[in-house]
C-alpha cells in the first residue's frame, strides 16, 4: 500500500468533513470544509471527503474542490511572492538611507527567499498532476506514526534544560562552553566534546529553530527508512563536519562550535539523494524541491547570522546526499502503522 492509492488513506463516512492528523478532531461540514481549506497548500495535512468520496484525501484531490482550491492557493502564493518583492524593495530603500551591511544581507535574504517561493510555484504548484501528487505524499507521511518525533523532542528538551542547568552551574554561557562544549582546541584532548558539544546552543532561538528543523527532518526521514537509519545519519552529519572544522586552522574557523544543524542538513541531504534514486517512487520534482528547501536554509542561514559554519552545513548536506543518493537506508513497508480518525476505520493493513 502506497501513498499513489486511495486505500492508503482513511475511509470517508459518505459526507462532507474534514481531519487534520495526526490529532486533529473530524469535523463535518460543507461549510466548515470550505472555510478549512481556504488557506490551503500542499505541505498542509489536512484531509477531506465529499458525499461521493470514498477516502479522505488532500483538498486539492477531491473533485468537487480541485479547481477552486488550486486556483485559490495560486493567488495566494502570488500575492506572498508580491509581499516579498515589497519587502526587498523597502530594504533597499533603508540600505539607500542608510549604508550598512545589514541591509545588504537583508536584501539578499529577501532575494532568496523570493526565489525559493517562485521555485515552488513553477515546479510544484502551477501544475495539477505534480501538485495533486505532492499533497498526496504530505498528507501520507503526516498519517504515518513513528517513534522519532517524539524521541527528537525529548532529546531536545534535555539537551536544553541541562544546558541552562550548566549555565546557572558554571556561573555564565561562556564559562558553560569552556567547561563542556566544543571548543576546538580542547576537542583535540577531550574528544568527548565532539559528541556532546553539538547539543549545546547559543540561545534559545537558535535552540528553537533547530528543535523545529530537526522535528521536520526526522518525521520525513523516519517514515521512508529502515530502523536508525535517521540516527546514525544524523549523527554522521553531526560529527563529522565539526571534526573537519576542528582540522582547519585557526584563523581559518571560530574556536567553538554549537548547535545540531550539521546533523540536520545531512538528514534533509539523505532526503535528497534518496528521491533522486528512487525518483520514480516520489513525487514528480520532489527531489528538487528538497535540494532547494535544504540549500535555501544553508543561504539564508549565512546571510541573517554571520557567525553562523557554513562549512558544516554544507559538508553535512552532502555527506546525507552521499548516502541516500547511494541507496543506503531507504525502506518503505506495509507494515508501519497510521494514525486514522477515531472512531472510524484505519485503512486495511493487508494490501500492498
Amino acid at each position: 500500500m502506497t501513498w499513489r492509492t486511495d486505500s492508503a488513506f482513511p475511509r470517508a463516512n459518505g459526507k462532507w468533513a474534514f481531519w487534520r492528523p495526526p490529532f486533529g478532531k473530524v469535523t463535518s461540514g460543507q461549510a466548515e470544509v470550505i472555510k478549512a481549506t481556504r488557506q490551503w497548500n500542499p505541505w498542509d495535512s489536512i484531509l477531506v471527503s465529499s458525499p461521493s468520496s470514498t477516502h479522505l484525501l488532500p483538498p486539492v484531490c477531491i473533485p468537487d474542490l480541485t479547481v477552486t482550491t488550486q486556483k485559490r492557493m495560486l493567488l495566494q502564493y502570488k500575492l506572498l511572492l508580491g509581499l516579498v518583492a515589497a519587502m526587498l524593495f523597502a530594504s533597499f530603500l533603508f540600505y539607500l538611507h542608510k549604508p550598512v551591511p545589514y541591509f545588504i544581507r537583508t536584501s539578499l535574504a529577501m532575494v532568496v527567499t523570493l526565489l525559493f517561493i517562485a521555485a515552488q510555484y513553477f515546479i510544484v504548484f502551477r501544475t495539477l498532476p505534480v501538485l495533486q501528487s505532492t499533497a498526496r505524499f504530505i498528507s501520507w507521511m503526516h498519517l504515518q506514526r513513528t517513534y522519532v518525533v517524539p524521541t527528537v523532542i525529548f532529546v531536545m528538551m534535555v539537551s536544553g534544560l541541562l544546558e541552562l542547568a550548566g549555565i546557572h552551574e558554571a556561573g555564565g554561557f561562556e564559562s558553560f562552553i569552556l567547561k563542556y562544549g566544543l571548543v576546538f582546541d580542547k576537542a583535540k584532548i577531550e574528544p568527548w566534546r565532539y559528541f556532546i558539544g553539538p547539543f549545546f546552543h547559543s540561545g534559545l532561538p537558535h535552540w528553537a529553530g533547530n528543535t523545529v528543523a530537526l522535528v521536520i527532518a526526522a518525521s520525513i526521514t523516519s517514515v521512508i527508512s529502515k530502523r536508525a537509519t535517521t540516527l546514525w545519519v544524523f549523527l554522521i552529519g553531526l560529527i563529522i563536519p565539526v571534526f573537519v572544522v576542528s582540522c582547519l586552522p585557526a584563523s581559518a574557523r571560530l574556536d567553538a562550535f554549537g548547535g545540531v544543524s550539521g546533523g540536520i542538513l545531512s538528514l534533509f541531504g539523505w532526503l535528497a539523494g534518496t528521491a533522486l534514486r528512487y525518483h520514480k517512487w516520489f513525487p514528480r520534482n520532489f527531489w528538487l524541491i528538497a535540494v532547494l528547501f535544504a540549500w535555501f536554509l544553508i543561504v539564508l542561514s549565512g546571510l541573517l547570522n554571520p557567525s553562523t559554519n557554513d562549512v558544516v552545513h554544507v559538508i553535512g548536506w552532502f555527506l546525507g546526499a552521499i548516502v541516500g543518493g547511494a541507496g543506503i537506508g531507504f525502506s518503505v513497508t506495509a507494515s508501519k502503522r497510521t494514525y486514522h480518525p477515531c472512531g472510524w476505520l484505519p485503512p486495511p493493513v493487508n494490501q500492498t
